[in-house]
């Protein structure tokens, strides 16, 4: 697999943290992917620094696949589709690192939340927009 690049708009507004910037703004996510998986960062508009929120494995790629396929499936029963959703989910996590910069930094949508908006919006973050 080549490398390639998309975009999410997330919509919750964050605040950039650098000392005189306090830029408010909604981030426009950069997804990077490649054959080890994808990175997830934005950059503040205004002073350009970064934040790293995430990556996520290869297997968390797969992961990410799977668990919209179980949510759509509905010849499963509900409590198996629930079951798997949840160990689906503790995989994902397993499999997402947050970015050295994301700790407490600007409160942001999680990486899953922005995930799961992206595809029910119908954007995938492996499409280039």
């Amino acid at each position: 697999m080549s490398r390639s690049e998309s975009w999410v708009q997330l919509t919750q507004e964050v605040t950039c943290e650098a000392p005189r910037c306090e830029h408010v703004f909604a981030p426009r996510v950069r997804v990077i992917r490649d054959t080890n998986g994808e990175e997830w960062s934005f950059r503040c508009p205004k002073c350009q620094k970064r934040y790293d929120m995430a990556r996520v494995s290869a297997r968390g790629v797969e992961v990410r696949a799977e668990l919209r396929t179980v949510i759509g499936d509905t010849t499963m029963a509900a409590e198996e589709r629930e079951a798997r959703i949840t160990e689906l989910q503790a995989e994902m996590e397993r499999e997402t690192t947050r970015g050295a910069d994301a700790g407490p930094g600007p409160s942001t949508e999680t990486l899953q939340d922005a995930q799961l908006r992206a595809s029910r919006e119908g954007h995938d973050a492996s499409s280039d927009d």
